[in-house]
């Protein structure tokens, strides 16, 4: 590991290589050694992403990586990304061979969202993949809306506040009920009455957009008591910086939004 080694060009000696990376995940307890694993597993990963077997393969062992998932809270920032990103590396090579795992994994994902700026902006890219449906690691349900509640908090960090609201976005299309708290809906009309933040408003109105037409598209079995202010909401619209394409496009919607029960 200290001396770098390369990728085998043979298949066979690569994939032997794959399965003891994949147990090395549970021995290696020195964080040191822990990180350089993880860089070494993600070039792995890398060289053979066209083989369906190197998922498989490290799959099988999949309570390791569960296990080091788990300790991501202990690890320093710097072995924390290295875990994170052949995690998401690993995913990625997934999807694109579209590979079925049968034992999926759930993991609370909400103790990774602390940290520096390069290891939460890490996270946040992490958190887009959870979004993908058929992964073999998935967020536990009950993780779901706390990690959703963070991203408010990351919000106000300017070196986040775009990939926060991608990732609320992401997560309100793929669990819609997110879209229906109340929190949800003072946090986003407290953010339409402030001062413009030019940073993110383009990806803040995208967020807005994305929660209104959930409003039209679900009825949240007449649970939910939110009442939508479109005044507030046409006032951030109309302060915004984007272009007046945009703003017709989102203001399409707001017409809709008043003539249902929210």
């Amino acid at each position: 590991m200290v001396a770098g080694p390369g990728v085998p060009e043979d298949r066979d000696s690569a994939l032997k290589l794959v399965e003891f990376m994949s147990i090395m995940l549970f021995f290696a307890v020195d964080q040191q050694l822990f990180g350089m694993v993880c860089d070494y597993s993600k070039k792995l990963v890398v060289s053979a992403k066209a083989d369906p077997a190197v998922v498989s393969l490290f799959c099988c062992e999949n309570k390791n990586i569960l296990w080091a998932m788990k300790r991501l809270k202990t690890f320093s920032d710097e072995v924390a990304i290295s875990l994170m990103d052949f995690v998401r590396t690993l995913l990625l090579v997934q999807v694109r061979n579209k590979c079925f795992v049968e034992d999926c994994m759930m993991i609370d994902f909400s103790c990774g969202l602390t940290g520096s700026t390069a290891k939460m902006m890490l996270c946040l890219d992490l958190l887009l993949v959870f979004t993908l449906p058929d992964l073999f690691i998935q967020i536990s349900p009950n993780a779901v809306k706390t990690i959703f509640f963070q991203l408010f908090s990351l919000y106000r960090d300017k070196n986040l506040s775009v990939m926060s609201l991608v990732c609320m976005r992401r997560l309100m299309k793929r669990d819609p009920w997110l879209a229906a708290l109340d929190t949800t809906h003072i946090f986003l009309e407290t953010q339409c009455s402030l001062k413009v933040d030019e940073n993110s408003c383009l990806e803040f109105i995208h967020c807005l957009y994305a929660w209104m037409k959930i409003f039209n598209r679900h009825s949240f079995g007449g649970k939910t008591l939110i009442e939508v202010q479109t005044d507030v909401i046409q006032s951030y619209v109309r302060r915004a910086v984007i272009a007046l394409e945009n703003k017709v496009n989102f203001c399409k919607i707001m017409w809709i939004i008043p003539k249902r029960s929210c």
